[in-house]
Parts: structure tokens; C-alpha cells; sequence
């Protein structure tokens, strides 16, 4: 391996970005934990409080996928095969 690659592929640069991407996300999680108990106080349950959530962030992603040029849907069918529990992603979060 020479000097400026991180792995195949992967540019210094590139590591970097992930680095700071890691640090960017996990310094949000203390603002994250404030901000979802405020959105329970205004709406007066935890649920409807993980309803809006997971609502916005649903979006979000919609839009993210749509910006950055998401690769088009998988087939149905590749889901369906697959075991239940790869499906507990969203519920575990």
C-alpha cells in the first residue's frame, strides 16, 4: 500500500470525509435525543412523536435518493427472498 491510499480504491481524501462524516453524526446525537423529547412534549405522546420522526425522516431519505441520483428500485422479487429479520432495521432504530 502506498503512501495517500487507504484501501483499494479509497483515497485519503475519501477517508476523510468518512472520518468526518462519523464525527459530524455522532456529535448530533446529544441534539437529536433534545430535539425528539421536545417533539413528544408538543405532540403529548412518545408514538405520535416517533410517527412524525420516522414521517420527516422517511422524506428526507425520499429526497436524498432523488437529489443524489439513486440507483433505481430493486426488483420485488430480491426482497421477498430475503429473511424476515433483515427487515427489523427500522423497527430496531
Amino acid at each position: 500500500m502506498r503512501w495517500g491510499k487507504i484501501g483499494p480504491g479509497h483515497t485519503t481524501m475519501t477517508g476523510m470525509l468518512a472520518v468526518l462524516s462519523g464525527v459530524f453524526s455522532g456529535a448530533l446525537l446529544p441534539l437529536q435525543t433534545s430535539v425528539n423529547n421536545r417533539l413528544r412534549l408538543s405532540v403529548g405522546t412518545p408514538l405520535m412523536a416517533s410517527f412524525f420522526s420516522f414521517l420527516i425522516g422517511t422524506g428526507a431519505l425520499i429526497l436524498a435518493t432523488w437529489v443524489t441520483g439513486g440507483r433505481p428500485w430493486p426488483q420485488l422479487g430480491l426482497a421477498t427472498g430475503q429473511p424476515w429479520w433483515m427487515f427489523t432495521g427500522g423497527v430496531l432504530g
